[in-house]
């Protein structure tokens, strides 16, 4: 049994820019952060889709 990837958290992201700093507007590093965590899911789940008997 497979466990489903959980979507990025606000506070994860925090926590990253508090280790590295922010190079981009916080509203433009959290837009492609979050499109990139979705895509990832959404591979993820095709990917792992159960196979239909």
């Amino acid at each position: 049994m497979n466990g489903a990837p959980v979507p990025l958290s606000v506070g994860a992201l925090n926590d990253y820019l508090a280790a590295y700093g922010e190079q981009y507007a916080r509203e433009e590093f959290d837009a492609v952060i979050f499109a990139l965590d979705d895509d990832f899911r959404d591979r993820w789940a095709v990917k792992n889709k159960p196979e239909e008997k």
